[in-house]
C-alpha cells in the first residue's frame, strides 16, 4: 500500500481536513485514520491469503485471477477514497467518517460465487479493458456520491451510462445504472432513481449479479415509497427484494438498507406495527453484524424514535433519540451535525412534558451544531428554530419567540 496509505498519504489527508476549518475536521480526521489504518490492515492480510491461495493450487486459474482481481479492485477503491480526502471541501469532511465505514468488504472476496459475479469480464481484451477503465470511473463515482459531492458523481454516471451502453456489456450497464439511480437518490430525484434502478435490476438478475440486484432492489423500495410517495408500488416488491438480498449472501448492508427501507414506507403510508418490526429488525442486524460502529444505526434509532414520538410514547421515544445520539457521536463525534437531529427530537420531547429550561438546552445545542456545518439560512434549521420560539412563547419572552419565529418564516 506505499503510495496508496502511508505516511505521506495521512499527512496530505491531515492538513486537507484542518485546511477545511469545519469545527469536526480534527475529529473527523483521527475516526478517518482509524478505519482506513484497520482497512489497509485487513487488505493486506486479504492479498497475501488471496496470492497464497493462487500459489497453492487450492484454486482453479479462474477462480484465483477472479479472487486476486478483486482484492486489487478494493485496493484501486481505497486509493480513489484517498484521492478524495486529500482536496476535501467542507462536504467531504462531513461525510468522511460514513464514506470510510462504507468501503467495499475485503473479506467478500473470499466468497468464490460472489468475486465471480462481481468481477465479470469481456472475452475480448481490448473491451475488458475499456471496462475495467470505466470500473475505475465508477469507483469515483461512488466516493464523491459517499462525500456529499452529487452532482460530479452524475455527471460521471451518466458518461459511464453511455459508454457501457456503446459497448454492449450488460453486467458493467447494470453497475453503472445503480450508481446512477443512487446517486439521484441522494439528490433528491427520486424519479430518475426508480428508473435507474429498475435498470439496473433487470440487468443484474439475467446475469446472475447478486450484489447489485440486492442492492437495487433495497434503494428501489426508498425511491418509490419515500421518495415518490407510490406506497403500494414500493411495498408490492417487498418479497421479490427480500429474495434478492438473501441470495446476495453476506450482503448485510444491503440486508439492513432494506429493512430500514421498508420501515420508512411502513412509517409514511401508516401501518405503524410493521414500520416498528422493521426498525428494530434493522437494529438488530446492525448491532449483530458490527455493534454500535455503524451510521446506519443511528439513523435507524432515530425513525424508530420518530415512531413512537408520533404514537404519543415518549419513554420510547426518549430511549431511542437517546440511542441515536449516542452513536452519532461515537462514530462521527461530539461536534459533527448529524448529532443534532435526534437532540432536536429530544427537544421536542422535553418541550411536549414542560420541562422548557431542558428543552430549550437541547434546542440549542442542536442549532449550535447545525449553523456550524449547514450555515445559519439552511433549512435544516426550522426544527430547532421553531422549538425555540415556542420556548420563548410558553416563557413569556415574546420578542425572542418572535425572533426564531421569523427565522424559521424566512427559511420557509
Amino acid at each position: 500500500l506505499e503510495g496508496v496509505w502511508d505516511s505521506g498519504a495521512k499527512r496530505r489527508v491531515e492538513e486537507a481536513f484542518s485546511t477545511t476549518e469545519a469545527p469536526f475536521a480534527d475529529d473527523a480526521w483521527r475516526r478517518v485514520e482509524t478505519r482506513l489504518d484497520a482497512y489497509a490492515s485487513s487488505w493486506v492480510k486479504s492479498r497475501r491469503e488471496a496470492c497464497e491461495a493462487s500459489h497453492s493450487g487450492s484454486l482453479s486459474d479462474r477462480l484465483a485471477v477472479g479472487r486476486l482481481t478483486c482484492v486489487e479492485r478494493r485496493k484501486a477503491y481505497l486509493k480513489t477514497l484517498i484521492e478524495v480526502f486529500k482536496s476535501a471541501d467542507a462536504s467531504v469532511v462531513e461525510n468522511a467518517v460514513q464514506a470510510a465505514a462504507n468501503l467495499p468488504s475485503i473479506t467478500s472476496c473470499a466468497d468464490v460465487e460472489l468475486t465471480l459475479s462481481e468481477g465479470s469480464v469481456p472475452d475480448d481484451p481490448t473491451m475488458a479493458g475499456r471496462v475495467g477503465e470505466l470500473r475505475e470511473r465508477l469507483d469515483l463515482a461512488e466516493v464523491l456520491e459517499s462525500t456529499g459531492r452529487y452532482e460530479e458523481a452524475l455527471g460521471i454516471t451518466d458518461v459511464i451510462r453511455g459508454d457501457s451502453a456503446a459497448l454492449g456489456f450488460e453486467p458493467l450497464q447494470a453497475e453503472a445504472a445503480l450508481r446512477e439511480g443512487s446517486v439521484f437518490i441522494a439528490s433528491g430525484r427520486s424519479a430518475e432513481a426508480s428508473k435507474s434502478l429498475n435498470d439496473a435490476l433487470g440487468w443484474a438478475i439475467v446475469h446472475d449479479l447478486h450484489g447489485v440486484a440486492a442492492g437495487a432492489a433495497a434503494r428501489r423500495v426508498f425511491a418509490l415509497g419515500v421518495g415518490e410517495g407510490r406506497y403500494d408500488e414500493a411495498l408490492a416488491g417487498e418479497s421479490t427484494a427480500l429474495a434478492l438480498v438473501e441470495r446476495a449472501r453476506g450482503d448485510w448492508q444491503s440486508a439492513a438498507l432494506l429493512s430500514n427501507n421498508l420501515g420508512s414506507v411502513y412509517f409514511l403510508s401508516g401501518d405503524q406495527e410493521r414500520a416498528e418490526r422493521q426498525f428494530k429488525q434493522t437494529i438488530a442486524l446492525i448491532t449483530e453484524r458490527v455493534g454500535s460502529m455503524e451510521p446506519l444505526l443511528g439513523a435507524t434509532h432515530h425513525n424508530l424514535a420518530e415512531l413512537y414520538f408520533g404514537q404519543g410514547d415518549f419513554d420510547s421515544a426518549t430511549t431511542h433519540y437517546s440511542d441515536a445520539v449516542d452513536v452519532m457521536e461515537k462514530v462521527l463525534g461530539e461536534s459533527h451535525p448529524m448529532g443534532a437531529h435526534p437532540l432536536a427530537g429530544l427537544g421536542d420531547i422535553a418541550l411536549r412534558r414542560g420541562a422548557l429550561s431542558e428543552a430549550e438546552s437541547l434546542y440549542q445545542r442542536s442549532l449550535e451544531l447545525m449553523e456550524s456545518a449547514y450555515g445559519k439560512e439552511s433549512l435544516y434549521l426550522v426544527q430547532p428554530l421553531t422549538g425555540l420560539g415556542e420556548v420563548s412563547r410558553q416563557s413569556g419572552r415574546v420578542a425572542d419567540a418572535e425572533l426564531y419565529f421569523g427565522r424559521v418564516v424566512a427559511r420557509l
